[in-house]
């Protein structure tokens, strides 16, 4: 009864942190099921016949033996992924914000892939817990969740659903294959979506850990995914650190036109309630590459408003080349180069005359010597 009573303190604890997102259960269950190298995830939302909402999220991929539920899913801070590189969920918390969903009741099941045999578990709201059989085909996991309705129709939760859907998962990608996504289908059609922004104006980029959209919007946007799980919103990245070294003077260069960064990173290292990335070197980074995308926008933003003359265009070049190279201490080296130039030519004419009285005062005595070499053969 203790043991039942701490669980509870501490799980309360931790889902005050989702007080907001009633509906984040769904990016923490997306999370196992890609950890689980699921290929698909199926979502499925509605009413039962005595009018329960209900959500089905069911996965193709490894499953687990209930021993490892037992030890791993049902305990807090309890995670069998801290040396998985790969992982997206590390904490052990994730699974328990279903009961942010206020179920009445909730269905766990999982057939594993290999080394064990079914299982199905049924608890309730008091977290009560007896095992069932289950009804899985092929191997993968499969949670029931039910609850009193707390929507006007079933046509408004269902809707409620896909949006959160949408929200937290539409980008996530395969544990496997980080530029492959992971298809989501919620009633039998497909959320996931391309990372992109509606703005015509804008630049989309992709490097090995990080891909994005930045484009200009009458308000300053920052939307961050973490292995395509969607982590933070806000105004601008400089919240997120620590020390904002970068300022953003250049925003009001162009009226009414902000940043809009929609950004995917492949290795953001999440606090523990996952609702903001860590202030590390791999945050600075991402920073420093989207400020510089940002930056090349307004400027092909500026040269598209205002028509240059091709003189303009290169004086613009030459400048922008010269803050560039001064950035990087190229213009200093340069300068001390040509500081050392007068001191080696200085050097050069010292050393230079001495040489050559050497060789004049060598041939004036070979001159000297000849004539006695001479006198000497006549005798």
């Amino acid at each position: 009864m203790d043991n039942i009573k701490n669980f509870n303190f501490w799980l309360e604890a931790i889902l005050k942190d989702y007080a907001r997102e009633p509906f984040c259960f769904l990016r923490e269950l997306a999370q196992n099921s890609r950890d689980a190298d699921a290929s698909i995830i199926t979502v499925q939302a509605g009413r039962t016949a005595n009018q329960k909402e209900f959500i089905v999220f069911s996965d193709n991929g490894c499953g687990m033996t209930l021993s490892h539920a037992q030890r791993y899913l049902f305990r807090l801070y309890a995670s069998s992924k801290e040396n998985d590189p790969q992982a997206a969920g590390k904490f052990g918390i994730g699974f328990w914000s279903i009961l942010k969903f206020k179920p009445l009741a909730f269905r766990i099941e999982s057939l594993p892939e290999t080394g064990g045999k079914g299982w199905a578990v049924i608890g309730d709201q008091n977290l009560n817990f007896q095992e069932t059989e289950h009804s899985l085909q092929h191997p993968g996991t499969r949670i029931t969740l039910l609850r009193e309705p707390s929507f006007q129709s079933a046509e408004e939760f269902c809707k409620k659903v896909a949006t959160n859907l949408v929200k937290y998962c539409r980008f996530l990608k395969k544990k496997t294959n980080l530029n492959e996504p992971l298809p989501i289908l919620f009633n039998n059609n497909l959320i996931n979506q391309e990372i992109e922004l509606q703005n015509k104006t804008k630049i989309k980029f992709k490097f090995p850990d990080l891909e994005g959209t930045v484009s200009l919007g009458s308000e300053p946007e920052v939307t961050i995914y973490g292995q395509g799980l969607f982590v933070w919103k806000g105004n601008s990245l400089n919240e997120l650190l620590d020390r904002a070294t970068i300022s953003n003077r250049a925003l009001h260069l162009i009226p009414a036109q902000y940043p809009v960064y929609l950004l995917n990173s492949a290795k953001l290292d999440l606090q523990i309630s996952r609702k903001a990335p860590i202030d590390n070197r791999h945050l600075q980074k991402i920073k420093k590459i989207a400020d510089r995308m940002w930056h090349r926008l307004l400027k092909s933003s500026l040269n598209n408003a205002f028509e240059f003359s091709v003189f303009q265009k290169i004086k613009n070049q030459l400048i922008s080349g010269f803050y560039k190279m001064k950035k990087a201490g190229i213009i200093q080296l340069i300068l001390l180069l040509l500081l050392l130039i007068p001191v080696e030519i200085y050097i050069l004419k010292k050393i230079q005359p001495s040489g050559e009285s050497k060789s004049e005062q060598k041939s004036s005595s070979t001159q000297k010597t000849l004539p006695e070499k001479a006198v000497f053969t006549a005798l």
